[in-house]
């Protein structure tokens, strides 16, 4: 059973993994090793229904403009 800390922390460790992948200076993990991350990281992820709940409660009432105007400058936060 995957409690909410756990799949606050594998969202986490998710956007890391990504990162790491898009790192030039690191070496490319054999395919088997990248497989084996990606079934540990998924085992914890939340599933669509825990992802809605966590939408209703960040957006609430909001309208859809305000939805995106949001998120626009949430992306424009991440590093490149």
């Amino acid at each position: 059973m995957t409690i909410d800390t756990e799949r606050f922390r594998t969202i986490e460790n998710v956007r890391d993994f990504l990162y790491s992948l898009m790192d030039r200076k690191q070496p490319v993990p054999k395919t088997t090793e990248l497989r084996k991350r990606a079934y540990r990281l998924l085992k914890h992820y939340p599933e669509e229904y825990f992802i809605e709940k966590l939408k209703e409660a960040y957006y609430g009432g909001k309208d859809e403009k305000t939805k995106n105007t949001e998120h626009m400058l949430y992306l424009q936060r991440i590093p490149q």
